[in-house]
């Protein structure tokens, strides 16, 4: 497989509200089966501002926020989401955990495969869990994952500040 390393142009990182960024990722949501169902636990800790791409953000938000819907318990508890951010100078750390369907020990390595999905009835491409991984990296973060079957998933993502990073003008000096 041959893979093409790209960058994001420091261009486009700016200014990051993250409960602007969950609120807005929830409220596109807001027409999936079962959101009505799932309570939502948001907490932001800001301890600096922070820089980084708000469209790629959003995008792994959506993601993984359409999953924990698509894959929580219709049965049990409450279905709930959690979705906590600490951001400081350096990174932002967000933790998104629900209290679903979960993934089997033999799948959570392959979740973050293309076109690679769980065995579950629910409809699915595959490429929501790929795209945030690649967006994730692209921002020079890091995604990992921890699941327990019938239990829940808590996906753990860092992401660098780009607040401090110094724009690349002067390539030939």
């Amino acid at each position: 497989m041959i893979r093409t390393v790209t960058s994001i142009p420091e261009g486009n990182f700016h200014s990051v509200d993250f409960n602007e960024v969950i609120r807005q990722s929830i409220d596109r949501l807001r027409y999936t089966e079962g959101i009505d169902k799932v309570n939502f636990d948001i907490k932001v800790d800001m301890k600096a501002p922070f820089a980084g791409n708000n469209k790629l953000l959003e995008v792994v938000f959506n993601n993984l926020i359409s999953n924990g819907i698509k894959y929580r318990k219709i049965t049990g508890d409450p279905s709930s989401m959690r979705l906590h951010v600490y951001c400081d100078e350096q990174k932002a750390i967000i933790n998104i955990q629900d209290n679903g369907l979960g993934i089997a020990p033999d799948e959570v390595g392959k979740i973050f495969n293309l076109f690679q999905k769980e065995k579950q009835p629910e409809p699915g491409r595959g490429i929501g869990l790929y795209m945030a991984k690649e967006i994730i990296e692209k921002l020079g973060g890091y995604i990992a994952v921890e699941s327990v079957l019938n239990t829940g998933t808590a996906f753990t993502i860092e992401i660098p500040n780009k607040l401090n990073t110094k724009p690349l003008n002067n390539y030939f000096e």
